[in-house]
């Protein structure tokens, strides 16, 4: 059977079921998909704050660990950019989007409803859904955002450039 497993044939019989139900009935689907986002938002936010810190102080960890003083590239290569240079260019890589868009369109949808304001009681568009909405954006483009890009970033370049993998 094309070497396909039993457990790849159960997976996309899962997922087909899951695309057919949800296309009958999108209401029901609807009702569904936002239940399950309120649970998990209100029952492990905990857990992406503390994923998030967890990122961070694995980030911070790394940047100053003289044992983790590695070259990406091999022994013999030197840098093609200054320091300053390879700044600029994740700065500027980084942000672009950011500054240009989300770094306003964000606090605004935030402030215009999400399910934290549900879980502080706080209505929409009100004095306390402008606080959570810019605590929200902070979180989102601080340093806890950027240490999940400096993570996989890593890991990338690591694999890549120093162990020579695509």
């Amino acid at each position: 059977m094309l070497g396909v497993t039993l457990r790849e044939v159960v997976a996309l019989f899962a997922v087909g079921a899951f695309v057919v139900a949800t296309a009958v009935n999108l209401e029901i689907a609807s009702d569904v998909f936002i239940t399950a986002r309120d649970y998990v938002v209100a029952s492990f936010d905990w857990f992406f704050t503390g994923v998030a810190t967890c990122c961070l102080l694995a980030t911070i960890w790394i940047g100053a660990d003289p044992r983790f003083n590695v070259r990406l590239g091999a022994d013999h290569e030197r840098p093609e950019f200054t320091n300053l240079a390879w700044f600029a260019m994740l700065f500027s890589a980084g942000l672009a989007s950011g500054v240009l868009y989300w770094a306003t369109a964000e606090p605004i949808t935030h402030f215009q409803g999400n399910p934290h304001l549900a879980m502080e009681a706080a209505a929409p568009q009100t004095a306390e859904a402008a606080q959570t909405a810019v605590t929200l954006t902070i979180f989102h483009w601080g340093l806890h955002g950027w240490s999940f890009y400096v993570l996989t970033g890593l890991g990338i370049a690591y694999f890549s450039f120093r162990r020579g993998l695509p």
